[in-house]
């Protein structure tokens, strides 16, 4: 009878660890920015290249030589891409393809399918992702994941976290290159939102990914985001950004480590209307801050955390205003508003713009290193 006790006592305390049970990869990827502000797909490229377990072929290339392989390599004459999938497929190929297999350029209409091929795949041989976000703006790499459970076992999963590097902003400003760690919900949302949707490409509607096809094929689950409300005080955003990363332990997570060290500084409400997400920076000062975490804004659910190849500093709405007065030559600008769409000026998150409406009649952009726009520019396809 006592054995029996033991033995239930034993499996009710397991049970709760087997519902919490996780199917985790992360991959030992280096973060590299991209050289100019069109060669995301060479810097992606280097990135999954060099994150090879084992390395085929020379360890080293070059972005510029990657970039001319790519350019020699294009398939979609209809699209002025920048980085075309079959571009990057070869070339990735050139640079020493996976000893199991050839890369290829895995499409499908359905974000469910492809997510889960990319899941699928990389559980199985442990290689980074080339990915396109923003229906077809822009290359990142995929280094990591967790789902409910193994996708090589199970047809449907749940994808809880991504983390990915995105080689923007440019080695030449900024931080040069980010490095994500994002929800399930914020990356369906946030980044792998649509597929191709340029009409004469032959990949319109299509998810795109550059891998080595899986064996079998499933569906990808994730939560609903709230896109619309009433922003919570700052102040809170800087309590949950706490919260969260005690809750999620996002400090083991590679780059996320300084967050142990850093400590949190006045958050930046970006896209107030809609879509609205807080930025609390996280730094040793407001002129070196190098990590940051992304909250819903209206809920503040944790979203998105990030980390900076090199310290940056957050231009402030005053100094953004000094900066247009003297553009414009007005002793009075209006206050102006944190926005981020993807563009030619910004192409992460964390790096939103100062959007300025003078007198109804003029709009001006200014980004964080105090340059002025008089438009956002939509940059080529895989830029």
């Amino acid at each position: 009878m006592y054995r029996w006790l033991v033995f239930l006592w034993a499996l009710f305390l397991l049970l709760p660890m087997a519902a919490l049970a996780t199917h985790d990869v992360y991959l030992d990827v280096p973060l590299y920015c991209q050289e100019t502000n069109n060669w995301c797909g060479a810097a992606s490229a280097q990135m999954t290249h060099d994150g090879y377990p084992t390395p085929p072929g020379p360890k080293y290339f070059s972005q510029t030589s990657l970039w001319n392989c790519i350019q020699a390599h294009k398939d979609d004459p209809s699209v002025n891409w920048a980085t075309d999938p079959d571009g990057l497929k070869y070339c990735m190929n050139d640079m020493g393809h996976p000893p199991s297999g050839v890369w290829v350029v895995e499409a499908k209409s359905s974000y469910s399918s492809e997510m889960y091929a990319v899941l699928y795949w990389m559980t199985v041989q442990r290689y980074p992702t080339p990915v396109l976000v923003w229906h077809q703006q822009h290359w990142v790499v995929i280094t990591g994941f967790t789902t409910d459970v193994d996708p090589t076992t199970h047809s449907t999963v749940s994808l809880q976290f991504i983390e990915f590097n995105n080689p923007w902003p440019p080695c030449s400003g900024g931080s040069g290159g980010t490095y994500h760690y994002v929800t399930g919900a914020s990356w369906q949302v946030s980044y792998f939102c649509g597929p191709v949707n340029i009409s004469s490409s032959k990949w319109y509607g299509k998810y795109i990914a550059v891998l080595e096809p899986p064996k079998k094929s499933g569906s990808v689950r994730t939560v609903e985001m709230v896109e619309r409300g009433q922003p919570i005080p700052p102040e809170k955003a800087v309590k949950l950004a706490l919260d969260w990363i005690k809750r999620y332990k996002l400090y083991k997570h590679g780059p996320l480590s300084v967050l142990t060290r850093t400590k949190p500084f006045e958050p930046l409400l970006v896209n107030k209307e809609r879509k609205g997400y807080y930025i609390v920076p996280f730094g040793y000062s407001e002129k070196r801050i190098v990590a940051g975490i992304i909250l819903n804004a209206y809920t503040g659910e944790f979203e998105d955390a990030g980390a900076f190849r090199k310290p940056i500093r957050y231009l402030t709405a005053k100094e953004a205003m000094e900066i247009v007065a003297k553009y414009t030559g007005l002793r009075r600008v209006p206050e102006p508003e944190l926005i981020f769409t993807p563009c030619q000026q910004t192409e992460d998150y964390f790096w939103p713009l100062w959007k300025f409406v003078i007198k109804g009649e003029m709009t001006l952009y200014v980004d964080q290193n105090g340059k002025v726009y008089k438009r956002l520019v939509i940059p080529p396809p895989g830029d």
